[in-house]
């Protein structure tokens, strides 16, 4: 009996693993939808290689006057790695919330610094990801259509 409750459980845990959704794909920003309060901000592209646990990003953000790359990967399972972004270094990590991923970003050389929080979540089509970056005075939320 013990087994077969042992086996049954696991069976609940492995489904329940089963409902993460996958993040892969190419997304572009709706700046209309989207609420980031930076007015120079044109557009922005995210590449996603989603193959859980690993979660691969390729990120492209447009100014009026420059643009912003960040690529990194990291498994989901919530271990930071450091990042190379211009003159610093980010210490990166992501974990499962629910069917939502939640990104951890922290600069390594400020230990004093709270960790940004990104939230990464799916609409139930897939064709709208929805980023909310928290840690700054009011939350961004970024809206992205598939492409």
């Amino acid at each position: 009996m013990g087994w077969i409750l042992v086996f049954a459980l696991a069976g609940i845990g492995s489904a329940a693993a089963q409902t993460h959704p996958d993040f892969s794909g190419s997304w572009k920003l709706n700046v209309g939808k989207s609420d980031i309060q930076e007015v120079d901000l044109r557009g922005a592209l995210f590449e996603i290689n989603h193959h859980d646990p690993d979660f691969a990003i390729s990120r492209k953000l447009v100014y009026t006057t420059e643009t912003n790359h960040l690529s990194f990967a990291v498994k989901t399972d919530g271990n930071a790695v450091v990042v190379p972004y211009g003159d610093e270094k980010l210490k990166v990590a992501i974990r499962w919330a629910d069917a939502s991923l939640v990104c951890s970003v922290r600069d390594v050389d400020d230990s004093e610094a709270d960790a940004d929080r990104v939230r990464y979540s799916l609409s139930p089509d897939g064709k709208t990801l929805v980023v909310t970056e928290h840690g700054v005075s009011k939350p961004r939320v970024w809206v992205f259509e598939k492409q």
